[in-house]
């Protein structure tokens, strides 16, 4: 059987593989359906292959941080003196739905980078003889406004700061440039800059599919009406999907925009947060990006809805 691994959702196709393909995380210690022997997901009440329901012991609970970002000064500081070992090994013990998976969003591009696993601090910048970062953006477009080492990503257990490299140009977090060396705490949706001109942008991205302590809040508890909640915004998300392809092949910026916003305020309502930045970002691009990078951003929110679908079939 092909083996689900509930870091990155990457199907091994070896169940006897130590280790994930795409993510190289470690699963031996992973727990299975009793039933099939499928990859047991934190969030689940349901056996994603087989369809087995699982028993109490094994559909866990999952901690959840609040939806709402937490406003945030440039100046504020944070702990970096955790033990970092000790932090590597809590997290191996984790599955994507126990700790959130970080992302970086390449907003030119619509690719979405996972973070290294097991590495607390993350350089990015662009390889070269003396350089050979965590996160090479090379051959990104643009590249040519990062520096050699542009900027570290520090990670201790579910939090994470970024400090800039004394780069060339800078590196702004939500439009404010960071002091040198500062390591500045980082929030979901937080945006990133290299250089000041908005030519290479990184979006901060703790993905979940759905965040259940907001779904939770929404149904008051009631487990029927979450299942509602998440079959309709099912079908109308992927609804406004398809209208919103054939906005961008007919060019039809303002159906676009009205149809991105929609998806946004219907994500946000059912806690679906990674597809309400995604599609708040597409309607601010509607007017003014070209039809090639909305189709990219598109895609991502496309990979993100077959997430979030994936998580009602399970979760239901």
């Amino acid at each position: 059987m092909n083996r689900l691994c509930p870091y990155c959702f990457y199907q091994n196709e070896s169940s006897t593989n130590r280790n994930c393909a795409r993510c190289l995380r470690d699963l031996t210690h992973i727990p299975c359906c009793d039933n099939c022997g499928a990859t047991r997901l934190a969030f689940a009440r349901y056996c994603y292959h087989c369809g087995q329901k699982l028993s109490p012991i094994q559909a866990a609970t999952i901690p959840s941080t609040s939806y709402r970002k937490r406003p945030t000064s440039p100046t504020r500081t944070v702990n970096l003196d955790g033990d970092f070992d000790q932090a590597e090994r809590d997290d191996c013990r984790k599955t994507q739905f126990e700790q959130e998976s970080l992302r970086l969003l390449h907003l030119q591009t619509g690719r979405l980078l996972a973070l290294p696993a097991q590495v607390s601090r993350i350089v990015v910048g662009k390889a070269g003889a003396d350089s050979c970062p965590h996160i090479d953006v090379q051959n990104f477009p643009n590249s040519e406004v990062v520096s050699r080492q542009q900027a570290s990503l520090h990670i201790v257990h579910t939090d994470c700061a970024i400090a800039d490299l004394n780069s060339t140009n800078g590196t702004y977090v939500n439009h404010i440039q960071l002091p040198v060396g500062h390591h500045h705490p980082l929030e979901f949706g937080d945006r990133i800059d290299f250089g000041q001109s908005e030519k290479f942008t990184f979006l901060f991205i703790r993905e979940l599919p759905i965040n259940l302590k907001h779904l939770q809040t929404v149904s008051g508890g009631d487990i029927a009406f979450e299942q509602e909640i998440l079959q309709t915004y099912d079908q109308r998300a992927h609804l406004s999907l398809e209208q919103m392809k054939t906005a961008i092949i007919q060019q039809d910026s303002v159906l676009l925009a009205s149809t991105a916003e929609d998806l946004a305020l219907a994500s946000h309502n059912v806690g679906a947060q990674v597809v309400h930045l995604l599609a708040s970002q597409l309607h601010q691009d509607a007017h003014h990006k070209s039809a090639t990078a909305q189709g990219q951003l598109l895609n991502v929110i496309e990979e993100a809805l077959q997430k979030v679908r994936f998580f009602t079939k399970v979760y239901s």
